[in-house]
């Protein structure tokens, strides 16, 4: 499938190039003088800035077929949102060389250089959200141009298009071409994730302990970040680590190679005569409906109620029995499921889809 849409990081390169040419710009900033100045230009001159410059080979070489939209991510910053308003209207423009269809400003919350703390706990994160975002919702047609703005950025569009397999480039300042990135050194796969799941989504949730992390894997520790909670260490994903497992949850999305087969007959289901109640908690969010719906269940039986709970909604996986918790504002139920998973990977994989499709009801 054709490349169409190009999601490109941006820095203060174009307002730094203007600003040497005529310093009263710093305060007396005009955008349309800016614009009509680089519409008259060439735009592969490096009065252009980074992104125009990096935007153009990219056109020229032919890494993207048909300039349909661009996504502009910007800082946190007065010259994060001047930059972009700027790029917005010169590739919005009829005369411009390189117009696109439609061109999306997406302004990243914390990413700014003033304030350390919120940059790295705030800002890098969101960028790593916005990145998987953005790819995820058409990876065939997507490229990432990673040549403007802060330097993590292009670690981590590099470790999405590992993932996603979208191509990454980048533009060094010395070379008038733009360079398609090499995959990242690392180990990094999708039976990987699904091994180390429970424990990535425990530092989502920042419900991860010290002892489960002290006990994780060596090469997860890269994917998870704490912060001070008071006296106690508040364990989460580092914006490496949002974005190693946001995208392969996307990836999981449409990805059925690990779930075992499909039922071949009707499923069973058993209620629970010990609760009543559980009945009534079930009917009003219609969860055992739901779970039948999964074309892998072949038996569930209620097993569980409690109106007070403090469970999570998850699953467990106890020999060939799936142990499914759903929870809603305090109520808890619970169901054993036969399935039609054999092996340990198509256990881990039809766990994960559960957990997942649970999350959205």
């Amino acid at each position: 499938m054709f490349r169409q849409r190009v999601i490109c990081t941006v820095g203060r390169s174009l307002l730094t190039n203007f600003e040497k040419e005529d310093p009263n710009l710093k305060t007396a900033f005009s955008k349309e003088s800016i614009v009509k100045r680089l519409i008259s230009e060439d735009p592969s001159q490096k009065i252009c800035g980074a992104e125009i410059n990096s935007t153009y080979s990219i056109v020229k070489q032919g890494f993207v077929h048909d300039k349909y939209d661009i996504f502009l991510l910007v800082s946190d910053t007065e010259d994060g949102r001047k930059t972009g308003e700027v790029l917005k209207d010169y590739f919005k423009n009829e005369k411009s060389p390189l117009k696109f269809t439609n061109v999306y400003i997406k302004e990243i919350k914390g990413l700014t250089g003033e304030e350390r703390f919120e940059f790295r706990n705030k800002g890098l994160k969101e960028i790593a959200n916005t990145l998987v975002d953005l790819s995820s919702q058409s990876p065939e047609t997507t490229i990432i141009n990673a040549t403007g703005g802060y330097k993590a950025q292009i670690s981590f569009a590099t470790l999405i298009g590992q993932i996603l397999k979208i191509p990454v480039y980048y533009m060094f300042e010395q070379f008038n071409e733009i360079i398609e990135l090499p995959p990242m050194p690392v180990s990094f796969d999708y039976s990987f994730w699904m091994k180390n799941y429970d424990l990535l989504e425990s530092l989502e949730r920042l419900e991860a302990t010290e002892e489960m992390v002290k006990s994780a894997d060596p090469q997860l520790k890269v994917l998870f970040d704490f912060e001070k909670g008071g006296n106690e260490k508040i364990y989460g994903l580092s914006p490496m680590g949002v974005i190693f497992h946001k995208s392969f949850k996307e990836l999981f999305k449409t990805d059925t190679n690990n779930l075992p087969s499909k039922r071949t007959s009707d499923p069973k289901y058993i209620s629970s005569s010990n609760e009543p109640n559980s009945s009534r908690f079930d009917e009003k969010y219609e969860i055992s409906k739901k779970l039948l719906e999964i074309p892998y269940i072949k038996e569930l039986r209620c097993s569980y109620y409690n109106p007070n709970s403090d469970y999570k909604t998850k699953v467990n996986v106890k020999n060939d029995d799936f142990e499914i918790y759903f929870t809603k504002n305090g109520e808890t139920i619970g169901f054993v499921a036969k399935t039609t998973a054999k092996t340990e990977n198509q256990k881990i994989a039809l766990k994960i889809h559960i957990e997942e499709a649970m999350k959205r009801w």
